[in-house]
């Protein structure tokens, strides 16, 4: 993890290990209680039939989960970009299992959860949203503001974020996606990840290397 310079250079880092394996496990459980005692309210959206697959209002619904955020890594890598003094503003919640879901496309999140709305030039396109107000803000506020991801389930190859958002592009656009089983995927994955660690590390190699197929 390169931290600080990382979100500098790339507008994002990661924070691997950021919750004990006991702490996801409890955050599971927690939510699963939650989600089943509000599984009738307009912030929980969930199908016919499943679990629900997201929910807005969650500082609301679940006050707790604020102490994902307080987890010292997580709170040292915010407090290096926003300072000692940032506040959680806005919680939701997400899953994408297959058949639960919805087409999502590109776009830039603006909207901001307000106490009420108010006549501004500033803050403007009111909307409600399961309930509580919501405006577009001006930029001068959402630069000093970031989006933390809580990943509580296993990262992997089958069901990555970047899969993720290449099945919602798709489904947006009406296209098929064609992904290649993991046994012919994962050498080339592990290869490029390697490179894109060397390259921030700025170890290149010279320009006479000579190359050997089928090396291991």
């Amino acid at each position: 993890m390169c931290g600080l310079a990382c979100f500098l250079e790339d507008g994002y880092t990661v924070v691997p290990d950021a919750l004990p394996a006991e702490a996801v496990a409890q955050a599971l459980a927690d939510w699963d209680a939650i989600a089943r005692a509000h599984a009738e309210g307009a912030a929980v959206l969930a199908g016919e039939t499943g679990p629900a697959y997201g929910a807005r209002n969650l500082l609301d619904l679940w006050p707790a989960v604020v102490e994902l955020i307080r987890a010292k890594p997580i709170r040292d890598a915010l407090a290096a970009v926003l300072g000692p003094d940032a506040g959680v503003v806005r919680g939701l919640y997400f899953d994408k299992p297959p058949g639960r879901s919805w087409a999502l496309p590109w776009h830039k999140d603006l909207s901001l959860a307000v106490r009420e709305h108010r006549a501004s030039p500033l803050y403007t396109k009111p909307t409600v949203k399961a309930g509580v107000p919501h405006v577009i803000a001006p930029h001068a506020v959402l630069d000093r503001m970031l989006t933390v991801r809580i990943h509580l389930d296993d990262m992997t190859p089958a069901n990555g974020p970047l899969r993720a958002a290449l099945a919602a592009m798709c489904a947006t656009e009406g296209a098929e996606l064609f992904i290649p089983p993991l046994s012919l995927c994962t050498d080339n994955a592990a290869m490029a990840a390697l490179a894109v660690e060397k390259w921030r590390r700025g170890e290149f190699a010279p320009p006479d290397l000579d190359a050997e197929p089928n090396f291991i």
